[in-house]
């Protein structure tokens, strides 16, 4: 026997108060050493095997789905096993939920246990409801209704509810606790009719305009009418709406007008050679006009004003045109020639002239005396007041052709002047 009061000591072991702390199989040499009070020493050493521990690790806790299966095993071979379902295999095949251990036993007798809880999550339920057929124009709205909580369709949205106007399979799938599900439906769109009633249209009064909805199986007009097409012989606004034959509904409208035949005519009033005229023409608002003047000139003006050159007899002609039909109307009038005291003292030079137009005047009739232009279509150009005996006009800022030049005075004095203006 060893005396009491040595020490222990050994290579890859803590040893305290005579109690090793082993972590690890292996051999191990222990010494004892002992010194007595006289300095006196001895020694005794010995060697022990410690086995290994079967090493398990199962993990803590294993999510899996309903339906699948799980195998647990240990990977140690040549030890024994028990598990808590009997079984004594080093792999176990797991379906339902529940806590599982195993016990392991080395062929040295040590012994090692773990244990692992295992749930097997519920597959959510998951279902579409809306409807399957529906328009072309329409939207078909779908809900996914589950006991999962989040969704994801075929779209990419990642709502329990959704819109569509998409043809085809539309599906959605879910997922809790790792676990999902997927539901599909499909969807068919109808086409629905091709209705186009056209533009606006326009015909004449007392025609009859044919309106065609096109193909449908049923028809419902404004109008009351039931058929694809109706006559028309009043203005207003028509609307059709088509049915065909998947119950399908589309609608158009269309203006219809009826332009009046116009009616021309017109009056007029003169000032010497000044003749302002009035159009009086009906129906024709969007129409066009055409004067002549009967003097060689014309004009598109709808109420012109003419100056006319000469003291005679003129035919006036207005043509009045629309998309319906065009209309006349002629009236012959008289220039009639006047006293005119003033051409006695007024002298004009020269004619044709470039432009420059030089006028010698009585100093008698220099009193408000005023020049007014106008061409041929009778439009206003250009007023001078004459204040000298001797005074120029310059008219070379217009084009080549005939003017007419009329001078009147605050005395009621009045001449009228033909200019050709050359260049």
């Amino acid at each position: 026997a060893s005396p009491m009061g040595g020490s222990y000591q050994s290579v890859g072991l803590n040893i305290i108060d005579s109690l090793a702390d082993i972590s690890a199989g292996g051999t191990y040499e222990i010494t004892y050493a002992y010194v007595d009070s006289n300095f006196c020493s001895a020694a005794v050493s010995n060697t022990i095997l410690v086995n290994e521990t079967p090493a398990i690790n199962l993990g803590t806790t294993s999510d899996n789905c309903e339906g699948d299966t799980l195998f647990l095993e240990t990977g140690l071979l040549g030890m024994d096993h028990l598990w808590s379902t009997g079984d004594t295999s080093t792999i176990i095949q797991i379906v339902s939920s529940a806590d599982y251990s195993v016990t392991v036993t080395s062929a040295e007798g040590c012994e090692a246990a773990d244990t692992i809880v295992v749930i097997f999550h519920e597959i959510p339920l998951v279902s579409i409801s809306g409807d399957t057929v529906a328009c072309a124009n329409e939207v078909i709205s779908l809900e996914a209704t589950s006991t999962a909580s989040s969704y994801l369709w075929d779209s990419g949205e990642t709502t329990s509810v959704i819109s569509t106007s998409s043809p085809g399979i539309h599906s959605v799938e879910v997922e809790e606790n790792g676990c999902s599900a997927s539901a599909s439906i499909e969807l068919v769109f109808n086409p629905v009719p091709v209705v186009d009633l056209g533009a606006e249209i326009d015909s004449c009064v007392g025609a009859t305009v044919l309106i065609d909805a096109g193909a449908g199986s049923s028809y419902i007009w404004n109008t009351g009418d039931t058929s694809q097409t109706i006559e028309l012989t009043d203005a207003g606004t028509y609307t059709v709406t088509v049915t065909n034959e998947f119950a399908c509904m589309s609608s158009d409208d269309v203006d219809v007008s009826f332009t009046e035949y116009p009616i021309a005519s017109f009056t007029y009033s003169m000032n010497e050679t000044i003749v302002t005229f009035t159009n009086t023409s009906q129906f024709n608002d969007l129409g066009s006009y055409m004067w002549n003047f009967g003097d060689g000139q014309s004009s598109s003006i709808i109420s012109p004003m003419h100056v006319y050159g000469s003291y005679t007899d003129y035919t006036i002609t207005l043509i009045a045109e629309n998309s319906c039909s065009s209309d006349t109307a002629i009236e012959n009038i008289t220039i009639l020639d006047v006293d005119d005291p003033l051409a006695l003292d007024l002298t004009i030079y020269p004619n044709p002239t470039a432009g420059l137009v030089h006028l010698n005047v009585n100093q008698a009739h220099l009193n408000g005396l005023v020049l007014t232009v106008f061409n041929m279509l009778g439009e206003e150009l250009k007023q001078v007041a004459i204040t000298n005996v001797k005074q120029s006009v310059d008219l070379s800022g217009y084009g080549q052709g005939v003017y007419s030049l009329v001078f009147r005075n605050t005395e009621g004095l009045y001449y009228h002047h033909t200019l050709n203006v050359i260049r």
